[in-house]
This record gives C-alpha cells, sequence and structure tokens, in this order.
C-alpha cells in the first residue's frame, strides 16, 4: 500500500494546487519504488509539471517589455520545456508497453520544438513514425509536426516527402488534411 499511499499524497496536492509539493512526493515515489506501475504515471504528471512551468515562463517572456528580462525568461522558458522534453522521453524507455508511452513520446517531441531544438524533435517524432505497435493518429500527428519542423530548418525536400507520405499512408486522417494544404 505504500506506493499507492505516496501516489495519493502527491496527488492531493497537487488537487490543492500546491504542484511543487507534489513534485517533491512524485519524485519521492519513483525513488522509493522504482519498478511499481505508478512510476509510469508519475513520469507523465512531473513532464507535465514542466511542460506548465514553460507556459508561464512563455507568457512572462511575451508580456514583458524589458529585453533584458524578456531573454531571461526565455532561457528559463526553454529550460523547463527541456526538461519537460526529457522527462516524458523516459516513460517509453523505462515502460514501453505502458498506454502513455506512445502519447508522452508526442508530447516530447513538441516539447523539444518549444525548447527551439527541432533535430531533437524530428529524432522523436521519427521513433513514434517507426513504432508499428503506436496508435496510427498518433503516426498521422507525428508525420505532420515532423513535415513542419523539418520546413521550419529550411529542408524543404524532406518535409515535402514527409507530408507526402502522411497524405499516402493516413489520407483520411485530419493531419494529412492539413499535410494537403501545406503541400499546396
Amino acid at each position: 500500500y505504500a506506493p499507492k499511499s505516496q501516489f495519493k499524497k502527491a496527488l492531493a496536492f497537487e488537487k490543492l494546487g500546491q504542484l511543487d509539493q507534489a513534485c517533491e512526493e512524485y519524485v519521492k515515489l519513483s525513488y522509493r519504488y522504482p519498478d511499481n506501475e505508478l512510476v509510469a504515471e508519475t513520469i507523465a504528471r512531473l513532464g507535465q509539471y514542466f511542460m506548465s512551468k514553460g507556459k508561464e515562463w512563455q507568457d512572462k517572456a511575451t508580456a514583458e517589455t524589458d529585453f533584458v528580462k524578456k531573454e531571461k525568461a526565455r532561457l528559463q522558458m526553454v529550460d523547463m520545456f527541456k526538461s519537460a522534453a526529457q522527462v516524458f522521453g523516459r516513460l517509453s524507455v523505462r515502460f514501453p508497453d505502458h498506454q502513455l508511452a506512445n502519447k508522452t513520446l508526442v508530447l516530447s517531441a513538441t516539447c523539444w520544438i518549444r525548447a527551439a531544438d527541432l533535430d531533437k524533435a524530428v529524432a522523436v517524432f521519427g521513433e513514434i513514425i517507426d513504432n508499428k505497435k503506436a496508435d496510427s493518429d498518433l503516426v498521422a500527428q507525428s508525420m505532420y509536426w515532423s513535415g513542419d519542423c523539418l520546413m521550419k530548418k529550411n529542408d524543404l525536400k524532406n518535409a515535402y516527402r514527409m507530408f507526402k507520405r502522411l497524405t499516402w499512408d493516413y489520407p483520411e486522417s485530419s493531419w494529412a488534411k492539413y499535410a494537403r494544404g501545406r503541400l499546396s
């Protein structure tokens, strides 16, 4: 009962809005009971915590008018999104068959995009695309965002290939519709 109690304690702090304390309790759970099945859920919640902190810093950077403060907030935002990406990425490594494994990989890749590391984002999206067990909608979404990243990197040839592959492999998905729009 100890791991479940630790998890419920963290959830209680989270519901009370004490996210920093909840985070500490989640970390305690992962260190004390590393093989427990609740650790996967803990990893996902920790990733959400860092992602929300990144969004807070992003809002601060957007609202700030002073250049130095704006840049400081932007750097904090990048650090938080990098942390979120790394945490989300650990779930699929430790628990490859967990129901959240591929979803957190997509979140990891989107956090890499927000951290402006497009190469890592494309690599993580590639893991999802190559995973034969992944949900087709997640694969289609990964193909779209991978193509988007490739366009941002000015790798137009590979972006075209990714969008075209998406429209061929998943023609009925909403992501294929977006890809067709980008192709035109």
